[in-house]
């Protein structure tokens, strides 16, 4: 029933799942990745949630424009999660970001809840 937690081991999936998936969440803002350059209200949602997920703060924190230390924010985040830390906000990234958030009704990828 939507809405309601399941949980289930990856021992209990692994006779059903094959390893494919498809994820059914976009990023807010226009694409499916947030570069230096940028300049919409992606980059706005971008800023604020790094901020949320880990103190990944910065002195700009309205602007819409990303710019070279928000880029370098992405880096450390990219890092501090395993992921390849190249400073473009890319759908890995974005996932790891929304999983970091915890925000209630939304999708985790690591078992933690």
């Amino acid at each position: 029933i939507a809405g309601d937690e399941h949980r289930v081991t990856v021992d209990d999936l692994s006779d059903y799942w094959l390893g494919e998936y498809l994820i059914l969440w976009r990023p807010p803002g226009v694409g499916e990745h947030f570069a230096p350059g940028m300049r919409n209200n992606g980059v706005v949602w971008l800023r604020e949630s790094l901020a949320d997920a880990g103190g990944f703060t910065d002195t700009i924190s309205l602007s819409d424009f990303f710019y070279a230390r928000l880029a370098d924010q992405v880096r450390e985040f990219q890092r501090a999660h395993g992921l390849r830390p190249d400073g473009i906000a890319g759908i890995r990234t974005l996932i790891a970001l929304q999983s970091a958030l915890r925000q209630p009704g939304r999708p985790l990828l690591d078992g933690d809840g």
